[in-house]
C-alpha cells in the first residue's frame, strides 16, 4: 500500500507530511468522525468541538491541520510553546471564534498539547477557553495525550472524544519508507523494521529516528533504546528549542524518564544545530553549565532539591536564551557519550552486579552504592595491594564478604 506524500514548505524546514485524511493511516474511525464533525460545521448543525486524543505520534495535530486544509479553514493554533494566560488567549483566540478568516472562509481555532495547561503560568486559561467555547462560531478542535489530565477537567462535557489508537508496526514502516523514499535517504529493509517494532506505536517518533539513523550501522540502533517513553527525547528537544515560554519546555524536562545528565547532554549536542546566534549560543551554555552544576551538587550531598534548579536552567534557561527562530534545517544528533556507552555495555553489566551485591550488602540504594561505596571499596582493594596483600587474597576477601567473584575484582581495581 503506497502512501501519498506532499512537500510542504515551512521557512526552516521542509516537512514531507500526507496531503489529506485519507492518506493517514490506521486510525480509520478517527478520521470518519472528524470527517463528520467538519460537515455538520459547515452545514450550520451546532457540535461540540472536538477532543482528539490518543498516544503522542499517532497523527492527531497532523489530522487537525489536514481536515482544515480540506475544508479551506484559516488554523489559529495555540500549543504549550505560547503564553496561554487569558490575556493571550483571549487575544489570540477569542477574535477568530466569532469572524471568519481575512480572505474568506472560516476559522478554525486549534488548541494543541492542552492537557499540558500549567496552572502556575497559564493563569486564567480555563475560564478564557470556557468564554470561547460558549461562543464561537468557528469550530474548536483540542488535542491531548491524555483527555482525563485534571488540567483539563473543565472541559469535561464540553467537547466530544475522539480516540486515535496506536498504530501498527507495519503501518508504521510504510510511513518510514516513504518518508525515506521523499527525502531521498537511504536505509535497508531491516533497519526500517527495527525502527517501526521500537516506535510503539509513534509515528512521529519513528520519522526522527529514520531521519537520525539514516546512513547508520544497524548496531548504532542501541541508542534508541535509550530512549524513554513517557516524553521521548526528540519531543523534549523540540519544546527546549522551540518555546518561548517557561512552562513548555520544564514540563517536557521534568515528564522525561531521562536522567538529568542524559538531558544535558543531549541538548548540549544539540544546541548549534538550532542556535545561530553566538550570543545566543552563548546564554544557552551558560545555563547548561549551572544545570550541570545543579546536577554535580545533588549527586555529591544527595539533596535532590537541586534538580529542581537544574531542571529550569536545561529547560526554560536554555528556551529564553533565544530570539530568533531556531534553524530547524539539520537532523538531531545522538551524544558521542552514547557511543560510548553501547561500546561500554559489558564494563557497565559488571559494574551493575558489582553495585547490586554491595547494596545488599550495606543495605543502601544501588545506584548510591554505584557512585561511593563501590569506588570506596576499590581504593581500599588498591590500597591493601600496594601494602603487600596479594591479589587472591584480596579476591578471597571479597568473595567472602560481598560475593564478588575475580572477573569483577579485577574490574574493581581499574575504578577510579
Amino acid at each position: 500500500m503506497a502512501l501519498n506524500v506532499e512537500k510542504v514548505n515551512s521557512p526552516e524546514l521542509e516537512f514531507y507530511v500526507p496531503s489529506s485524511l485519507d492518506e493517514m493511516l490506521g486510525n480509520d474511525d478517527a478520521i470518519a468522525a472528524i470527517k463528520d464533525y467538519a460537515k455538520d460545521i459547515e452545514a450550520g448543525k451546532k457540535r461540540k468541538p472536538l477532543m482528539l486524543h490518543g498516544r503522542p505520534g499517532t497523527g492527531k495535530t497532523l489530522s487537525a491541520y489536514l481536515i482544515a486544509k480540506l475544508m479551506s479553514w484559516h488554523v489559529v493554533e495555540m500549543n504549550s510553546g505560547d503564553y496561554r494566560d487569558r490575556d493571550s488567549i483571549m487575544k489570540v483566540a477569542a477574535s477568530a471564534a466569532g469572524s471568519r478568516y481575512l480572505f474568506g472562509g472560516r476559522n478554525m481555532i486549534l488548541f494543541d498539547e492542552i492537557d499540558e495547561l500549567m496552572p502556575r503560568y497559564d493563569t486564567g486559561a480555563a475560564s478564557a477557553i470556557n468564554e470561547i467555547v460558549e461562543r464561537s462560531t468557528s469550530p474548536i478542535i483540542f488535542v491531548a495525550d491524555d483527555p482525563w489530565n485534571q488540567s483539563v477537567r473543565f472541559l469535561r462535557g464540553k467537547v466530544e472524544l475522539v480516540g486515535f489508537k496506536k498504530i501498527s508496526n507495519d503501518y508504521v514502516a510504510k510511513i518510514i519508507s516513504t518518508f525515506l523514499e521523499k527525502t531521498r535517504l537511504r536505509m535497508d529493509k531491516k533497519m526500517v523494521e527495527l525502527i517501526a517494532a521500537r516506535s510503539r506505536g509513534d509515528a512521529r517518533s519513528a520519522i526522527n529516528d529514520a531521519w537520525t539513523m539514516a546512513g547508520s550501522d544497524e548496531e548504532d540502533l542501541s541508542a534508541i533504546g535509550m530512549r524513554n517513553s513517557k516524553e521521548e527525547i526528540f519531543g523534549v528537544l523540540d519544546k527546549v528549542f522551540q518555546s518561548y515560554t517557561v512552562a513548555a519546555p520544564l514540563m517536557a524536562v521534568t515528564n522525561s524518564d531521562e536522567e538529568g545528565d542524559m538531558l544535558i547532554k543531549w541538548i548540549d549536542e544539540n544546541l548549534t544545530n538550532r542556535y545561530t546566534d553566538n550570543e545566543e549560543i552563548s546564554e544557552a551554555l551558560n545555563s547548561l553549565s549551572l544545570a550541570t552544576t545543579y546536577y554535580n551538587r545533588a549527586s555529591r550531598s544527595q539533596y535532590y532539591t537541586y534538580w529542581r534548579y537544574m531542571n529550569v536552567m536545561m529547560s526554560s534557561g536554555v528556551a529564553l536564551s533565544k530570539v530568533h527562530s531556531p534553524s530547524m534545517l539539520k537532523r538531531y544528533s545522538f551524544p558521542k557519550v552514547i557511543k560510548s556507552l553501547s561500546e561500554s555495555k559489558g564494563e557497565r553489566g559488571i559494574e551493575a552486579r558489582i553495585s547490586e551485591k554491595i547494596a545488599r550488602r550495606v543495605h543502601a540504594g544501588r545506584r548510591r552504592v554505584a557512585m561511593n561505596e563501590m569506588r570506596l571499596i576499590a581504593r581500599e582493594v588498591r590500597a591493601a595491594i600496594e601494602s603487600g596483600t596479594t591479589k587472591d587474597k584480596v579476591a578471597e576477601e571479597l568473595e567472602r564478604e560481598f560475593q564478588i567473584d575475580g572477573k569483577e575484582t579485577e574490574y574493581l581495581l581499574t575504578l577510579k
